[in-house]
C-alpha cells in the first residue's frame, strides 16, 4: 500500500439530524466512496478508511487526504449525492501532483469551496513553507541562537 489514505467522517450530519447513525450524510458519502473504489473508479492505490467523528461538525460532510510525503488536505461541505465524483476527481489528482500540491484552480469547484485546511509534508522544502527552526526543550528564549557563544542579547 502506497500510505495514501482517504479518510471520510460516518457521523456527519446536518443540524437536527434524527435518523439512524446508518443513514447520515457521511455514512452515505463513505459507502458510496468505498463503492465507487470497490468497482475500480479510481486507477492508483488508497487506503479507504472511515472515521467516526473527524471534529468538524459545522462543515458536513468531511473528508481527508492524508500521506507521510504529500500534502494533508481536509474537505467539508460535501453531500453525498452531488460529491464523491468530486472527491475521486480530487484524490486522482492529489495522487499524481508532486508532494500532492494541488492549486485552487486544479481542483472540482465543491472541492475549492469546502476546503478547511492544508498541511504541507513535514519535510517538505515547497515554496510555501516559508520558515522552519528546532528549539531544544527548556530553550531560554533570550539566548540568541545565532550568536554561538550563548551570550544573551
Amino acid at each position: 500500500m502506497s500510505g495514501a489514505t482517504l479518510s471520510v467522517c460516518t457521523r456527519c450530519r446536518p443540524a437536527g439530524w434524527t435518523g439512524p447513525d446508518e443513514d447520515r450524510p457521511g455514512a452515505v458519502l463513505a459507502n458510496e466512496l468505498e463503492a465507487a473504489l470497490e468497482a475500480g473508479k479510481l486507477a492508483h492505490d488508497i487506503e479507504f478508511r472511515r472515521v467516526r467523528c473527524m471534529s468538524q461538525c459545522l462543515r458536513p460532510c468531511v473528508i481527508s487526504l492524508g500521506d507521510d510525503t504529500r500534502y494533508t488536505y481536509l474537505f467539508g461541505d460535501l453531500a453525498p449525492d452531488a460529491h464523491a465524483q468530486d472527491v475521486l476527481q480530487t484524490v486522482a489528482l492529489w495522487l499524481t501532483t508532486p508532494e500532492g500540491y494541488m492549486t485552487r484552480q486544479e481542483r472540482p469547484e465543491s472541492m475549492r469551496t469546502g476546503i478547511l485546511g492544508r498541511l504541507p509534508p513535514l519535510e517538505s522544502s515547497h515554496e510555501l513553507v516559508v520558515s522552519r527552526r528546532q528549539f531544544a526543550a527548556g530553550a531560554n528564549p533570550s539566548v540568541d541562537r545565532a550568536n554561538k557563544s550563548g551570550d544573551v542579547s
